[in-house]
């Protein structure tokens, strides 16, 4: 998992004075916005096929594009880039007997975050026969993004303080 933290200077000890409510707020929604962001710049680089052809066991196209959700924990104060707990139907053949017959079947609800990690970091079967490529779609978008991201990050936590000062709950200042 990537983690990156910021230490910006005055806000950190600004927020800290806030309640707990009103600074996790103000940090979730600067937080949620910047992983907008990084999440648009991963979904752009995701690979996507293009046809479905009868009777594969290929992901729909544009799963992988379409596949990424924006997860924010209130309780723990942190934000998240994850493919979602999806399940799709997958035709595949059966045998039965002699006879193969067709078969509609889920997939696990981890199927799509699972073929993410091979996609991204590429496999080989069991017998060495095959090789998928390591494509890195998820990591390039999050090394072209994170300026941007961290601009949108500075820009909403400011205009979160300003939001409080202004509203006259910011905390006051001891003499």
């Amino acid at each position: 998992m990537l983690k990156i933290d910021i230490k910006l200077d005055g806000v950190d000890d600004f927020l800290n004075r806030l309640d707990k409510t009103k600074s996790n707020s103000i940090k979730l929604n600067a937080l949620g916005k910047a992983a907008k962001v990084i999440k648009e710049a991963v979904s752009e680089n995701a690979p996507m096929r293009v046809e479905t052809s009868e009777g594969s066991d290929a992901l729909p196209p544009g799963a992988l594009k379409d596949g990424l959700e924006i997860y924010k924990s209130r309780n723990n104060g942190y934000v998240k880039v994850q493919f979602k707990k999806t399940k799709f139907q997958m035709e595949g053949r059966k045998r039965v007997g002699r006879k193969i017959k067709g078969l509609v079947s889920d997939t696990g609800t981890g199927a799509l975050r699972a073929i993410a990690h091979l996609i991204e970091y590429g496999f080989s079967h069991v017998g060495g026969k095959f090789v998928g490529p390591h494509i890195g779609f998820f990591r390039r978008g999050v090394d072209e993004s994170t300026e941007a991201a961290t601009k949108v990050l500075e820009a909403e936590l400011q205009a979160g303080i300003e939001k409080t000062f202004n509203s006259g709950s910011a905390p006051q200042d001891a003499d």
